[in-house]
């Protein structure tokens, strides 16, 4: 398939090639003989507004076309930099064009920024076979896991859940409930048998927290609005993988984390540089990179659950440091990872961890009870408060930190959540002052949250208030 842009710029060019003979420059432009006197080792060939036009620009275009393309143009190459000047023109006419026009400026946003992202963020990250190494062997003691086979009924309500619940006593009524009520035809052919489950945390994966059920015994799970019977048997032991195995996926995830890290800093000194104003109830006509009072934890406002499935608000907050991530429960890797490394955390600072508040908030209310929710993060550190409840209070939260939240449709009628995947760190006064990219190096990390503790964290942003 031919490379569009090549294509692009080829047809383009002949267009502006073809119209060049006998027209007049504009007086922006200083035209090549005017030019060619430079010693420089890369000439400007002319001058568009401000813009330089280097013969090694030209030559890269020239190189960009097919080889018949270019022994043509090579003949004329004064009407081919007459095309490059046209070119240039229109270029800067359509950058005022963006400016007035919303559909042109969204009709290319997405481009630039992955541009923008592809050469400042993704371009010279490398992660060598001996930091992924180095990765693996410091959470190596935490790669074991077991796999279960599991059975599930999902009812299609809570009435039908509970009498049918009551019917079952033995796999066998299990597998009959399940053939008669399951509401998946597939799985009700297969008798509510899921398969294979992995349970408990390891680097890379997460499955339902199934250690404190009674095996070949029923189970009711309630599953946001969903009713669930669970029968579960057979744990396997799982061996620890090998280096070799998960090689691919570590130095995956280290990029990530690397460029997440690039990102923020990015995106700190862009804001800082374009300057926001937020328009709302209260913010209207004040710019994110002006100053405030010291926000109050009593207009950081929010109503939620926690884990224990007590109503919270934001005192809970009133006096704490406090570290936060956003995050899910059927998170594959960046939720129980990041979780582990938290707990981490919490042991290196040690009696410091006190006055911290170490918190998750689940951006899928839908599904995460606080008894869900309570199970998850106590497979981590039982002083992890986890946090969900009502969409419009958990985005309360999210707006406020400017996570990034999206629902995205699986094939098989399921979904998943893609999110920010950072840490935040925030002072008693309700300062983000700093943040922790997944897979952020370990002791880095530690760095960042003890200096926080301790009062030296430096500012990068305020809670933005109602």
């Amino acid at each position: 398939m031919p490379d569009f842009k090549t294509t692009f710029l080829r047809n383009f060019r002949k267009v502006l090639l073809a119209s060049a003979a006998g027209l007049f420059l504009s007086p922006i432009v200083v035209t090549a003989q005017e030019a060619k006197g430079s010693n420089d080792p890369d000439p400007v060939l002319a001058i568009v507004g401000t813009q330089p036009i280097h013969e090694s620009y030209v030559q890269r275009s020239i190189r960009a076309l097919n080889l018949g393309d270019q022994i043509d143009v090579r003949s004329r190459t004064d009407e081919f930099l007459e095309s490059v000047i046209r070119e240039e023109i229109l270029f800067q006419y359509a950058l005022k064009e963006l400016a007035r026009d919303p559909s042109w400026r969204d009709e290319v946003k997405g481009a630039i920024v992955q541009k923008l992202i592809e050469v400042q963020i993704q371009a010279g990250i490398e992660v060598s076979d001996e930091d992924a190494r180095a990765y693996y062997e410091s959470t190596k003691p935490n790669l074991g896991g077991e796999h279960v086979t599991l059975y599930d009924i999902s009812f299609k309500d809570r009435e039908t859940c509970d009498t049918q619940f009551e019917n079952i006593k033995t796999l066998v009524d299990f597998q009959r409930v399940a053939a008669e009520h399951h509401v998946d035809p597939e799985l009700a052919e297969l008798r509510g048998e899921v398969g294979f489950l992995m349970t408990r945390h390891v680097a890379f994966g997460y499955g339902p927290q199934l250690e404190g059920l009674d095996e070949n015994t029923p189970h009711k799970i309630i599953n946001g609005v969903n009713c669930h019977a669970v029968w579960f048997t057979d744990r396997q032991d799982l061996p620890v993988p090998t280096f070799e195995e998960l090689r691919d996926r570590l130095k995956a995830g280290l990029k990530a984390g690397a460029e997440a890290e690039k990102l923020q800093t990015l995106l700190a000194s862009a804001q800082s540089s374009v300057g926001i104003t937020r328009v709302g109830k209260e913010a209207a006509g004040q710019s994110s990179n002006e100053t405030t009072e010291s926000p109050s934890y009593s207009e950081f406002s929010f109503k939620l659950t926690n884990n224990k499935g007590s109503e919270v608000d934001q005192r809970i907050f009133a006096g704490k440091n406090l570290v936060i991530m956003f995050g899910f429960t059927h998170c594959p890797e960046v939720c129980p990872t990041t979780l582990f490394e938290m707990s981490h955390w919490q042991k290196a600072i040690g009696k410091n961890a006190d006055g911290t508040v170490f918190a998750f908030v689940s951006i899928d209310p839908e599904r995460d009870t606080p008894e869900i929710l309570d199970t998850y993060v106590n497979h981590f550190s039982d002083r992890i408060v986890a946090l969900t409840g009502k969409p419009e209070e958990v985005a309360k939260l999210t707006s406020r930190f400017d996570v990034q939240v999206r629902r995205v449709p699986l094939d098989d009628g399921g979904y998943t959540m893609d999110h920010s995947s950072q840490a935040f760190l925030i002072n008693q006064n309700g300062e983000i002052v700093d943040t922790i990219a997944f897979m952020e190096d370990s002791e880095s990390a530690v760095r960042k949250v003890q200096a926080l503790v301790e009062g030296k964290g430096s500012r990068h942003s305020q809670v933005q208030q109602n």
